[in-house]
C-alpha cells in the first residue's frame, strides 16, 4: 500500500485522471460488451423459440391437410358430388407451401426436418392415391374402389400419417420446453450480472471518488483553508500545506508556502516601519534625538546587526556627524565626528544614491575598534533626489550578501530620511515663521506710527485753515480764501483716507470666534442709522430674506452693510423715486446677500477696479474710495465672493457670499418700508429690485452722471 501511495503521489494530475477513468470504465466496459452478447444469445434463442411456435403450428394444419384429403375422398366417394373434392385440392394447394415454410422454421431442429419431408411425402402419395381412386369412381370401376375401401388401406395409411405427425409435435414440444428452460437460465444470468456490474460500479465510483479526493479534493480544500488564513493576523505564521504529492497541485500548495512566507515576511517589515512611523510621529520632530534611537534600534534587531548607526554629512567640515547608533554605543559616539574615508562604503551609497555592501577591508581604515566589522552595509538617506547623510549596519562576523534584507533596510532608511527632512522643514519653517512674524509686527507698528503721523498733520492742516478762514473772513481776497478752502479740504481728506486705511488694515485682526448673527437685526441698526439720509432723499427699502444666521462676526457684518447701503444712498440721490433691494438666500451651501438700487449703472469695464483702494470713477458724488475695498477684504477673510451686477445705464446690485450652518430651515419675510417708517422685522426675503416699478426710469434722462464712487 505504501509502495502504491508513494507511486501515486509521483503522478502528474492528467496521468492520475487516465487512471482513475481506466480504473472506472474498464471493468464496466468489459461487463456490458458480455451482458451483449448474453442479451444476443438470449434474443436468439426467443428467435428460435418463436420459429419452433410456428413449426408446430404449422405441422398441426399439415395434419390437417391430410384429414381433409381423407374427408373429402369419403365425401365424394359416397355422393359422387364435386363439391366435396374442393378441400383436397385446396389442400393440395396448400401442400407444397406449407411444407416449404415448416421446413424453413426447423432447419435449426436436428432430427425433425428428414421427418418432416418423408411424413410430407406420405402425404402427398395418400394424395395421388386417392385422385386414382376418383378417377376410377368416374370411369366405373366402383368395384375396385370399394374393394379398395374394405381392406382398410388408405384409412390404416391415413392413420399412420397422423400419428408421424403427432409424433413430430410432440418432438416440437419438447425442443419449446427446452428453449424455455434456456431463456429462464440467459435471463438469471443476466439479471445477476447486471446486479454484479452494477455492484462493481459502486465499488470502483468509490474507489474512484476515493482516489480524486486524495489526489485534487482534499488538497484543494487544504489549499483554500490556507488561503483563508492569509485574511487572518497570524498568516505569516501558517504551518506547512499537509500535501506531498508532486502533481500540479503540489507544486500550488509548495509555491503557496514559498509566497505565504514571503508575504508574511513583507507584513513582518511593514508591522515594524508601520509602528517606528506612528512613534516618529508621536514623538515629532521635537524628538528628533528619541525618533533617530529608536530607528537605530529597530533596524539593528530586526536586521540582525551587531550596530546601526545613522550619520549624517557634515558639509562645512566634510566629514559625518553621528546623530544616533544602537546599544550603548549611543551615549558615546552621539555628535562624534567620523573621518570621511573610514567608510568607503557609506561613501559609495552617499554619492550613488543606491546601497552598497562592503566586506572586511572597507573597515580597516576606522579609529574606533568598535567599528571592526566582517560586513557592512549602507543605504543612503535621500531627500528631494538628495543624499544627506546614509543609515550604516555592522555585521562583527561573516555573513553572506543574501543575509542582508535590502527591502527592510531601505524602508528604515527612508523613515529615518523622511523623519530627518521633516525635522529639518519644521526647523526652517519655524525660523522663518518667526522671522516673518517679527517682520509682521514691525511693518504693522511702523504703518500705525506712519497712519498716526499723517493724520496728526492733516487735522492740524483742516484746523489752522479753519482758524484762519474765520479769523480773516472778509479779509481775504477770493483766491486767498479758495486756496485756505483747499488746504481745509485736503486736511479733512488726508485724515479720512488715514482712517480708512487703518480701518482696512484692521480687518481680520478680530481673534475672537465667529458668532450666530442675525442679518435682519444688522440691517435693521444700519437703517435706523441711516434713517436721516433715508428720510432726507425719501428712499423706499424692500427686504427678501431667507435665512435665519449665519456665522461671521456682527461689527464686520455692520460694517459691509452699511457701506453698501451707504453706497446705494448716494447713487440714488438724484432720482425722484429711489429704491434700495436687499435680499439673501441659500446657494450652493452658502448664503448670498444682494444690495441693488436704481440709481445710476456701472460701465461694465470698470466693474473691477470699484473694489481698488482710492478709485472714485465719480468725482461728483463724495466719498473716499475704500468702501468697496473694506466690503471686499471682510468677505474674503470669511471665504466669500463679491461681485457687481449693471448694465452700465440705470441700476446696480452687489452681491456677496458668506458661509452657512447645516441645513437649518429658513424663515421667510418679505418688506416694502417707506423711509419715515424704518424698523426691520427680525428673519427675512423679496423681489429683485429689478422687478419693482422704480427701476424703468431714466437714470441718464435726468442728467446724472454715470456711477463710480466705491
Amino acid at each position: 500500500m505504501r509502495m502504491f501511495a508513494g507511486w501515486w503521489e509521483r503522478l502528474r494530475i492528467r496521468q492520475k485522471d487516465i487512471i482513475v477513468v481506466l480504473v472506472l470504465c474498464a471493468p464496466l466496459l468489459l461487463a456490458l460488451s458480455v451482458h451483449v452478447g448474453l442479451i444476443r444469445q438470449l434474443l436468439e434463442i426467443q428467435e428460435q423459440h418463436k420459429q419452433v411456435i410456428l413449426a408446430r403450428d404449422h405441422i398441426r394444419m399439415l395434419s390437417r391437410i391430410s384429414v381433409d384429403i381423407e374427408d373429402a375422398f369419403r365425401g365424394y366417394l359416397i355422393t359422387e358430388q364435386e363439391v366435396f373434392l374442393e378441400p383436397m385440392e385446396q389442400a393440395a394447394a396448400k401442400l407444397e407451401p406449407m411444407l416449404a415454410e415448416t421446413l424453413a422454421l426447423v432447419k435449426d431442429v436436428p432430427g425433425i426436418a428428414g421427418n418432416i419431408r418423408s411424413t410430407s411425402e406420405r402425404v402427398s402419395t395418400l394424395l395421388n392415391s386417392k385422385r386414382m381412386l376418383i378417377e376410377k369412381i368416374r370411369s366405373g370401376h366402383i368395384d375396385e374402389v370399394l374393394a379398395y375401401v374394405r381392406s382398410t388401406k388408405g384409412l390404416a395409411q391415413s392413420n399412420a400419417i397422423r400419428h408421424d405427425y403427432r409424433a413430430i409435435e410432440d418432438n416440437l414440444t419438447i425442443e419449446l420446453q427446452r428453449f424455455k428452460r434456456d431463456e429462464e437460465t440467459m435471463a438469471d444470468r443476466i439479471y445477476w450480472g447486471l446486479l454484479l456490474t452494477a455492484i462493481l460500479g459502486v465499488a470502483l465510483g468509490l474507489f474512484g471518488e476515493r482516489l480524486f479526493r486524495r489526489s485534487i479534493s482534499k488538497p484543494l480544500t487544504l489549499i483554500d483553508a490556507a488561503i483563508a488564513k492569509l485574511n487572518t493576523d497570524k498568516a505569516y505564521e501558517m504551518p506547512p500545506i499537509a500535501i506531498s504529492s508532486v502533481d500540479e497541485i503540489g507544486r500550488i500548495a509548495r509555491s503557496f508556502e514559498q509566497n505565504s512566507q514571503r508575504i508574511g515576511q513583507q507584513i513582518r517589515e511593514l508591522e515594524a516601519i508601520n509602528a517606528i512611523s506612528k512613534e516618529i510621529n508621536t514623538l515629532g520632530p521635537a524628538g528628533m534625538t528619541k525618533v533617530l534611537r529608536l530607528l537605530t534600534e529597530r533596524s539593528a534587531g530586526l536586521l540582525h546587526a551587531d550596530i546601526c548607526m545613522v550619520m549624517l554629512r557634515h558639509e562645512e567640515m566634510k566629514c559625518w556627524i553621528v546623530e544616533a547608533a544602537s546599544g550603548d554605543l549611543h551615549k558615546t559616539l552621539r555628535k562624534s565626528v567620523v573621518l570621511w574615508e573610514e567608510f568607503p562604503v557609506a561613501v559609495q551609497a552617499f554619492e550613488t544614491g543606491r546601497p552598497a555592501i562592503g566586506e572586511r577591508g572597507d573597515a580597516e581604515r576606522v579609529s574606533n575598534p568598535a567599528f571592526k566589522a566582517d560586513r557592512l552595509l549602507a543605504i543612503p538617506l535621500v531627500s528631494n533626489g538628495e543624499s544627506f547623510g546614509v543609515l550604516l549596519l555592522l555585521m562583527q562576523k561573516y555573513v553572506p550578501p543574501k543575509h542582508w534584507n535590502l527591502r527592510l533596510a531601505q524602508g528604515f532608511a527612508e523613515v529615518a530620511a523622511i523623519a530627518l527632512g521633516n525635522a529639518r522643514l519644521f526647523e526652517k519653517a519655524k525660523r522663518k515663521g518667526k522671522s516673518l512674524e517679527s517682520r509682521l509686527k514691525q511693518l504693522e507698528h511702523t504703518a500705525a506710527m506712519l497712519a498716526h503721523d499723517m493724520k496728526a498733520p492733516g487735522e492740524r492742516m483742516e484746523v489752522l485753515a479753519s482758524m484762519l478762514l474765520e479769523e480773516y473772513r472778509g479779509q481775504l481776497d477770493e483766491r486767498a480764501t479758495r486756496w485756505l478752502s483747499l488746504l481745509q479740504e485736503n486736511g479733512k481728506t488726508l485724515t479720512e483716507h488715514t482712517e480708512c486705511m487703518l480701518e482696512l488694515a484692521r480687518v481680520g485682526s478680530i481673534e475672537e470666534a465667529v458668532e450666530a448673527v442675525d442679518p435682519a437685526v444688522v440691517i435693521d441698526k444700519v437703517l435706523k442709522d441711516r434713517k436721516a439720509d433715508l428720510k432726507a432723499h425719501n428712499v423706499r427699502i424692500q427686504m427678501a430674506l431667507t435665512v435665519l444666521k449665519v456665522p461671521c462676526h456682527r461689527a464686520y457684518i455692520r460694517q459691509v452693510f452699511d457701506n453698501l447701503i451707504s453706497n446705494a444712498i448716494k447713487f440714488t440721490a438724484h432720482r425722484s423715486d429711489p429704491l434700495i433691494c436687499i435680499t439673501a438666500k441659500r446657494s450652493s451651501g452658502r448664503i448670498r446677500f444682494s444690495v441693488s438700487d436704481n440709481g445710476c449703472g456701472i460701465p461694465p469695464d470698470q466693474k473691477g477696479r470699484v473694489f481698488e483702494p482710492f478709485v472714485r470713477l465719480n468725482p461728483t458724488v463724495k466719498g473716499n474710495g475704500m468702501g468697496l475695498s473694506i466690503v471686499k477684504r471682510i468677505v474674503e477673510s470669511y471665504g466669500g465672493q463679491i461681485w457687481i451686477d449693471s448694465d452700465g445705464r440705470e441700476g446696480t446690485t452687489v452681491s456677496f457670499t458668506l458661509p452657512a450652518f447645516g441645513e437649518v430651515p429658513a424663515t421667510r419675510f418679505s418688506a416694502t418700508l417707506p423711509a419715515s417708517e424704518i424698523s426691520v422685522p427680525f428673519g427675512a426675503a423679496a423681489p429683485s429690485p429689478r422687478e419693482t416699478s422704480g427701476f424703468g426710469r431714466g437714470v441718464q434722462q435726468d442728467g446724472a452722471p454715470s456711477r463710480g464712487d466705491s
